[in-house]
């Protein structure tokens, strides 16, 4: 049993387990009761913050099966009478529909997505507009060596990665509830730095045959570092608005 605070400003008094029921316990104490009854005090403002504080609860759970209600503890303390205790279970039945809400705040931002494959490209246009001449010469060509750009295929199969990439973010983002722009950029950074950059680095230091693979290898990882910081910022930084 303990207090609990959210991270986006959500707070519940009590946390306690009733069998296989998880019960949030919001204690209201009053030393008299002429103005009404204290649990008359939870207005709708506290149930949200209420509300709040219970998914960010059952986000760190990650259970969206679990048993779970909303009870009221009133304390009166009238004098040198002894405090009397009341529990009122289930006595916000607002809050019931909070499975939608927590389902709906662990659901994917599509429209971000989407327009964060529509800036994976542009940034990749603008990477290679103007480093793609140091690339070509890393490469030991030029311009006039390429009789034409890549065919269609080549930007189908970039647009497709950017879905995939993008969307495996926000899912993996959403599963560790990183609420705020910085934790989604952490997360992004580090599947870049794991799951892209360090095999790319050995393949091409494998594949260089003594010479200097570093500037190619900075030039091409460069623009993923990029695109993936700034998938990490907006799809964290919508999940804290949601939070």
């Amino acid at each position: 049993m303990r207090n609990f605070r959210g991270r986006s400003g959500g707070e519940i008094d009590v946390v306690c387990r009733d069998n296989d029921t998880l019960v949030f316990v919001e204690v209201k104490t009053r030393a008299r009761e002429d103005f009404g009854r204290p649990f008359e005090a939870v207005d709708r403002e506290k149930q949200k913050r209420i509300s709040r504080g219970a998914l960010a609860w059952l986000r760190m759970l990650d259970n969206p099966d679990i048993l779970f209600r909303f009870d009221v503890v009133e304390v009166i303390i009238a004098g040198d009478a002894k405090p009397r205790v009341e529990l009122i279970k289930k006595r916000i039945p607002a809050l019931e529909a909070l499975p939608l809400l927590m389902r709906m705040a662990n659901r994917i931002n599509h429209i971000a997505v989407w327009t964060l494959v529509l800036v994976h490209q542009l940034i990749g246009w603008g990477w290679y507009t103007v480093l793609g001449e140091k690339w070509l010469n890393l490469h030991a060509r030029t311009m006039t060596d390429i009789e034409r750009t890549h065919n269609v295929g080549a930007y189908v199969l970039a647009i497709v990665t950017s879905v995939i990439v993008n969307y495996t973010l926000a899912w993996l983002i959403s599963r560790l509830n990183a609420t705020s722009a910085v934790a989604g950029l952490k997360i992004a950074l580090l599947c870049w730095f794991a799951f892209l950059f360090v095999e790319y680095c050995t393949i091409a230091v494998f594949s260089a045959f003594e010479t200097n693979p570093w500037p190619l290898i900075l030039i091409d990882m460069g623009r993923p570092f990029v695109a993936f910081a700034i998938s990490g910022l907006v799809l964290g930084g919508w999940r804290k608005r949601t939070a």
